[in-house]
C-alpha cells in the first residue's frame, strides 16, 4: 500500500517537474520583487522598441506630407508631443505588465509549495517503508 502511493506520489511530481517545474525555477531564485522588476525592464524595453517602430512606421507612411511641412512645422512641439505619448504609453505598459508578473509569480510559488509539500511527504513514505520491514518481521515471529 506504502508502495503503491509512493509510485503516485514520485509520478505527479515527476510529471510536475517536466511540465512546469522548468517555468518555475525563476521563482524560486528571485524574490517577489526582483522578479517583477526583471521582468518590468523587459518590458520597457519591447515598448521602446515597439515605439520606434510605430514612429517608423508613421514617418513612412506620411513622408511626402513631413517633407512638405518640415519648415512650417514646429518640430519641439511634435518631439514633446512623442515623449508624452512615449512616457504615458509606457508607464500603463509598465503597470500591466507589473500587475501581470506579480500574478505569475504568486502562481508560481504556489506551485512551488506544492511540490515542496510533495517532496515532504515522499521523505515521510521512505521512512515508514524503510520502518515497514522491522515491524513486519516482528509480526511473522508471533504468529503461527
Amino acid at each position: 500500500m506504502l508502495a503503491e502511493k509512493k509510485v503516485i506520489l514520485m509520478t505527479r511530481m515527476a510529471l510536475f517537474r517536466q511540465q512546469e517545474g522548468h517555468r518555475d525555477e525563476d521563482a524560486g531564485r528571485y524574490f517577489q520583487v526582483d522578479y517583477i522588476a526583471h521582468h518590468i525592464i523587459g518590458s520597457v524595453v519591447c515598448a521602446t522598441i515597439v515605439f520606434l517602430v510605430i514612429c517608423a512606421l508613421y514617418i513612412l507612411s506620411h513622408f511626402d506630407l513631413i517633407m512638405q511641412d518640415i519648415y512650417s512645422a514646429d518640430l519641439v512641439e511634435f518631439l514633446l508631443k512623442a515623449i508624452k505619448i512615449y512616457v504615458v504609453s509606457s508607464a500603463a505598459y509598465c503597470v500591466f505588465s507589473g500587475i501581470i508578473y506579480a500574478v505569475r509569480y504568486h502562481r508560481m510559488q504556489s506551485r512551488i509549495r506544492k511540490y515542496a509539500l510533495g517532496l515532504r511527504r515522499l521523505t515521510q513514505l521512505n521512512e515508514m517503508e524503510a520502518a515497514a520491514p522491522a515491524w513486519e518481521g516482528a509480526d511473522e515471529g508471533t504468529e503461527e
